[in-house]
């Protein structure tokens, strides 16, 4: 089942946060284009049909301001299952839904302190003198989070996807789209892992670096870059996918 027919419609959050991620993978992706714009041609300012483009002031008063608000859509969503996923769905004698959990409440933290830090920097002045707390407790619960959905996906790959039975062209083909799937979000994991950690450190503790310790520009763009589109691709395919087979 492919197409609208594909959507959980009994699951408005679900929906409005798998929006949210696909936007924000768009979003960073056009960042990262910026980003490779001045690393190429070592500017900002370009002319494109008569107009000035400033890639600099597109990326930082309108792309990653956007990219943060996002957060305050996946927090909301993530609490709203929250029950669902880490206390109904879980299985004491299975070892993936667990695992499930386990993540769902860590993403579920991190999301919530960087849509916390979105909110301080747009103004709710209670939150501002917490705002690197905030930052590296976001970055700090997403890279916990992206470890634990690489184990998730790797479980899934080997009991699931790998061993699962197949008796027709349809199986196969699920079976298929389900292993580029997992190996899309797994990609896409170790590149936002790699982005977390070291730009949170970056962050919160530039200032206490040696010089010249600091991560070229370019290394962020290169990872920024192959997991926003690892995880479009990631969509893409769960979206062809279609909903889960019933057992």
């Amino acid at each position: 089942m492919t197409g609208i027919a594909a959507i959980d419609t009994k699951s408005y959050t679900n929906f409005a946060c798998t929006v949210a991620v696909g936007g924000r993978s768009a979003i960073r992706l056009l960042n990262s284009a910026c980003g490779w714009a001045k690393e190429i041609a070592g500017k900002t300012n370009f002319a494109f049909l008569g107009c000035e483009l400033d890639t600099a002031v597109l990326s930082q008063s309108f792309l990653k301001p956007l990219d943060n608000q996002i957060y305050v859509v996946k927090a909301s969503a993530a609490w709203i299952d929250f029950k669902k996923k880490c206390w109904n769905d879980v299985k004491r004698d299975d070892v993936g839904t667990i695992l499930r959990a386990t993540q769902h409440a860590f993403k579920t933290i991190g999301d919530s302190a960087a849509a916390l830090r979105c909110l301080a920097t747009f103004g709710l002045v209670i939150l501002a003198p917490y705002r690197v707390v905030l930052g590296l407790t976001k970055n700090s619960f997403a890279v916990t989070a992206g470890v634990l959905e690489i184990m998730c996906r790797v479980h899934h790959l080997a009991t699931k996807v790998i061993n699962q039975p197949v008796k027709t062209e349809e199986d196969q083909r699920r079976q298929q789209l389900e292993w580029t799937a997992d190996m899309l979000m797994i990609i896409t994991q170790i590149f936002s892992i790699q982005l977390n950690f070291f730009g949170g450190c970056q962050s919160a503790f530039g200032g206490a670096m040696r010089p010249g310790c600091d991560i070229p520009e370019a290394v962020f763009n290169f990872w920024g870059t192959n997991a926003s589109l690892a995880a479009l691709g990631y969509a893409a395919v769960d979206y062809i996918k279609g909903p889960p087979a019933q057992e």
